[in-house]
């Protein structure tokens, strides 16, 4: 009894050192984001131990992306991904996008190739590892222009509160950026920051038209426009753009509410049929060989694909209800 209470007792006293150093470290961590934040303090950190064998991968890789970008430099396919990269607000370069997808293809080959112990089933992982960085970028343009749809009818009201006020619209907008939240005050400030490069309000706004693929936004950009060469108040229509685009997003979350089940029925019937198959393999891999050993097989397969492929987008269609 008396050890167990020694060795609950020192259990307790570690833990309690413990956390009085992490709350230390915590502290000056979050006094140096201060310090730099504030007072504009660069705090020196301790750089990861860097190893010969990890410098030189370091080096190889960065010759192998600067070699891509000069492959790439000015063709259409470049300026395509980095429009798409833009868009999902991925700083990474089209290089190091088309080494993910290499990799990733890679990666999905080797592992269809363990698992399904046919070539021709790897090549097809193989497949779907390369369209994987290009759904996930979608993924992430989604997902970020949903944020920012949700997200401008707030900012249209400051911004027409802030013009009443008496601020300009450069003013406005730079408010707009310090007061927001991500993405749109983001993509504000970058506005402001093009701007103050020499760009025209014109020109600022169309570039935020093409990295955001909004018609909200299209149709706030085309009243400003049209405001600063017509004239007339820009704070009223802004109020009534504002109105409009609350109303559209509530009627939205209306329709996504009432069709939930269709969508989530289409993700069911696709996936089902795949699941069972995926199940089937790993308890009779003999019985479910005889679909990859020969062409009536393959074509059952092939036509199970096809129908899936066409009923899921089918019930996708049936459940958008366009507003």
């Amino acid at each position: 009894m008396a050890l167990l209470l020694a060795l609950l007792s020192a259990v307790s006293v570690l833990l309690i050192v413990v956390g009085l150093a992490r709350q230390a470290g915590l502290s000056s961590s979050s006094l140096a984001s201060r310090l730099e934040r504030y007072a504009g303090r660069q705090v020196q950190r301790a750089a990861p131990p860097v190893t010969p064998r990890s410098a030189s991968l370091r080096a190889g890789t960065r010759a192998a992306q600067e070699r891509i970008d000069r492959a790439l430099g000015g063709s259409s396919y470049a300026m395509r991904v980095q429009r798409e990269l833009s868009k999902a607000n991925l700083r990474i370069t089209v290089a190091e996008y088309l080494m993910f997808q290499v990799g990733s293809v890679i990666i999905c080959f080797i592992i269809g190739l363990i698992i399904f112990r046919q070539p021709l089933l790897g090549v097809l992982c193989g497949f779907g590892g390369y369209l994987i960085p290009g759904i996930y970028v979608k993924l992430k343009q989604r997902r970020r222009l949903n944020q920012f749809n949700s997200q401008l009818g707030d900012a249209l009201v400051m911004l027409a509160n802030s013009l009443r006020s008496g601020y300009s619209l450069a003013q406005s907008m730079d408010l707009v950026a310090r007061e927001g939240r991500p993405p749109l005050s983001e993509e504000f400030h970058r506005v402001n920051r093009e701007i103050a490069l020499g760009l025209s309000p014109e020109e600022a706004l169309a570039n935020l038209v093409r990295r955001i693929d909004s018609d909200d936004l299209d149709l706030v950009v085309t009243a400003i426009n049209v405001q600063r060469e017509v004239g007339g108040n820009l704070a009223e229509i802004l109020d009534t753009i504002a109105h409009t685009i609350r109303e559209r997003v509530r009627l939205k979350g209306d329709i996504k509410a009432l069709t939930a089940q269709a969508e989530y029925s289409a993700y069911v019937v696709a996936f089902l049929p795949v699941a069972l198959a995926a199940i089937l393999w790993m308890i009779n891999r003999p019985y479910m060989m005889r679909l990859v050993e020969d062409i009536c097989g393959w074509s059952i397969l092939a036509c199970s694909a096809t129908l899936i492929v066409a009923g899921f987008f089918a019930m996708r269609k049936v459940a958008q209800v366009e507003v």
